[in-house]
């Protein structure tokens, strides 16, 4: 089949997709790969990644590098090459020692992009290319493979040639999660054109004095920017590291301003940097700032830890009616959770008033931290919010704080006993009263409403010798939350007593309550429950398949061979926790290498995690072929991550 131009581009690319995937679909997705749009380069290259190429075509598409007229066709030949595997490997390494510099450096590029261990002798030779384009090239490439002899290759050449390419070989080390000698960090963070890449250096020693070198780094306008981005990647914490940002940080006459500057920008490195050092030196002046990049997702993490490092004072400034409300929802609950984690008695009075606010997430927000503070003053208030929308959070609140203030939680809830009292109050008062619960709990059991049913189950575990009674009978209720309630509730009991009660609840007509039972089952680790367990992974729904697998997994099945179904399955998931019961068992090996090509990245990805841990340097090689073939860039580093730890046990380990 030929694409004729003269075809609009939707034409050419729906011909491209219903290409089948045989090779002789070859020579057309080849001629695809020069097309004028874009879309259909690249559905061409996708599809002749999968067709496995071989040496011969992978030789033919190289030709095509050499296409100095068609950007496009180059580039795309490129991509095709940097996922083909040894093959491609193989024919395009001999191109590093082309008369064309461009070319060679094209070369050196795509055998970085392929992360092919196979790659790494013959740029270990390029970084020696009389072109310092190539050179460089090849020095990034290392970068990206990794692997015993490129490091010891990058390192060697921190100590040698111009410092364009010891900056590239720092910067492939950073990459690859590698420390470079202190001293020669420090040495290159006192050059202008290589103080960034030092700094980002720094970062990664697990050494005092590259803390020093951090904080000095903040003190000169030329380099401060590097030396805060660096702050961002720092992983180790200690009191003396705070300590000395602190100084370096009073040192710094704009220190506020320049600060709030960066966290207001949009680069993510230094703002996480500027969180580290705001956290560090207590400026409780930048909490706002701060707070607004609760809303970025990929700095939420980093945030909620500065706020909460910097202590108490961060929850009396955010209990400001103006400041919450210039908040919007998500940000407001994650506030929210900062509030509950840092208040204490000295925040009540201001919890109080927001319990009175027509806003109800101010209310939600205050009771949940009026429970944390574990203070008496917060005991009415809680008492009154559970008769209403916010009865959940109310009685998570009391129960906290009467494990401290027991008597007066029960003196609080007194009145509410009559007429009956409410579900919500009742799990309170059954936390501080147990013995004076009972009579109420009963009476609950043999309520007309299954919501009281339900309430008497979850509490069933306060009754003492009582409880099981109580179990037994609520087995037979009509209601499938109860019968679920049961099965909950049979993990605060004795796991004897318990087990023919869940054993009778894996035979369940509602799916809730079958799930819930082995959920129970699997956390009792109840070895009784396995061959019912097993039975189950028969049947067809998904939810439960996954419920199963995962019990039998803190059952401990390494040893049990599960039906070959499970590893082919249509969810994801399921495959996923099938290959994690198994991890470790006689067969598990063999199953994780076969994931490794399966059509689904998330699989491939956990089977290569799943390597890392119960894998051996017999691995390596299909873990590197499917590397290679890789195009995902999660599952991709998956399996690198997997390659670096087993690697260095491979007797022959590049």
């Amino acid at each position: 089949m030929n694409l004729t131009h003269d075809e609009n581009e939707s034409a050419r690319f729906a011909r491209i997709e219903a290409l089948p995937a045989t090779n002789e679909s070859f020579a057309t997705l080849k001629a695809a790969l020069g097309d004028a749009s874009w879309s259909v380069r690249q559905a061409a290259a996708e599809r002749l990644i999968g067709l496995s190429l071989d040496v011969r075509a992978c030789r033919e598409i190289a030709l095509m590098l050499r296409d100095r007229d068609n950007t496009g066709a180059r580039n795309a030949a490129a991509w095709v090459l940097s996922k083909a595997g040894p093959h491609a490997v193989e024919v395009t390494a001999p191109l590093l020692t082309d008369a064309d510099a461009d070319l060679r450096k094209f070369a050196a590029d795509i055998l970085g992009d392929s992360h092919h261990s196979g790659a790494v002798d013959p740029l270990v030779l390029a970084l020696n290319d009389v072109d310092g384009n190539v050179s460089l090239a090849a020095t990034e490439a290392l970068g990206k493979i990794g692997g015993a002899a490129a490091i010891d290759s990058l390192r060697h050449r921190l100590e040698t040639g111009p410092l364009i390419s010891r900056v590239a070989a720092l910067e492939a080390l950073t990459s690859l999660g590698v420390a470079a000698p202190l001293p020669i960090v420090v040495a290159m963070a006192n050059e202008p054109a290589s103080a960034r890449s030092a700094y980002r250096a720094a970062a990664r020693i697990l050494d005092f004095g590259a803390t020093l070198m951090l904080c000095r780094g903040l003190l000169s306008h030329a380099t401060r920017d590097a030396a805060l981005s660096a702050f961002g990647l720092l992983t180790s914490h200690s009191r003396a590291a705070d300590d000395e940002i602190r100084t370096a940080v009073r040192l710094i006459p704009d220190a506020h301003q320049w600060l709030e500057k960066v966290l207001a920008s949009d680069d993510d490195e230094r703002r996480r940097g500027a969180l580290r050092v705001v956290q560090a030196a207590q400026l409780t002046r930048l909490v706002l700032p701060v707070c607004r990049l609760l809303s970025q997702p990929s700095l939420a993490e980093n945030t909620l830890r500065a706020l909460i490092r910097l202590g108490p004072s961060v929850a009396t400034m955010l209990l400001n009616p103006s400041r919450l409300s210039s908040f919007d929802e998500d940000v407001l609950l994650l506030v929210g959770e900062v509030i509950a984690e840092l208040a204490d008695g000295t925040h009540v009075a201001a919890l109080l008033t927001f319990t009175r606010s027509t806003e109800p997430n101010f209310v939600s927000l205050a009771l949940k931290a009026l429970g944390q503070t574990r203070s008496k003053e917060a005991i009415v208030p809680l008492v009154e919010a559970l008769a209403g929308e916010h009865a959940a959070i109310a009685t998570s609140g009391l129960i906290a704080i009467g494990k401290s203030w027991p008597e007066a939680v029960k003196v609080a809830l007194t009145p509410l006993q009559k007429p009956a009292m409410a579900p919500a109050a009742l799990k309170v008062w059954a936390t501080v009263a147990p013995a004076d619960a009972v009579t109420l709990i009963q009476q609950y059991s043999q309520s007309t409403d299954p919501t009281r049913r339900q309430c008497a189950v979850e509490l069933a575990h306060t009754l003492g010798p009582g409880a099981f009674e109580l179990l037994q009978a609520s087995m037979l209720d009509e209601n499938a939350l109860v019968r679920e309630a049961v099965c909950r509730s049979l993990a605060l009991i004795s796991p004897d007593k318990g087990a023919p009660l869940l054993l009778q609840s894996l035979r369940d007509s509602s799916e809730r309550v079958v799930c819930a039972a082995i959920q129970t089952a699997g956390d009792l680790r109840l070895e009784a429950a396995r061959p019912a367990l097993l039975l189950l992974l028969a049947k067809a729904e998904p939810s439960i398949l996954l419920v199963t697998l995962q019990a039998l997994e803190r059952l401990g099945a390494s040893n049990v061979d599960l039906p070959e179904a499970l590893f082919t399955h249509t969810e994801s998931d399921v495959v996923k926790q099938a290959l994690m019961v198994c991890a470790t068992g006689p067969r598990a090996r063999p199953r994780l290498r076969k994931a490794l090509l399966d059509a689904r990245w998330t699989v491939r990805a956990a089977a290569a995690r799943l390597l890392a841990l119960a894998g051996s340097p017999e691995d390596v090689p299909a873990l590197e072929l499917a590397l290679s073939e890789e195009s995902n860039d999660l599952a991709h580093e998956a399996m690198r991550s997997s390659l670096t730890h087993l690697r260095p046990f491979a007797p022959h380990a590049p």
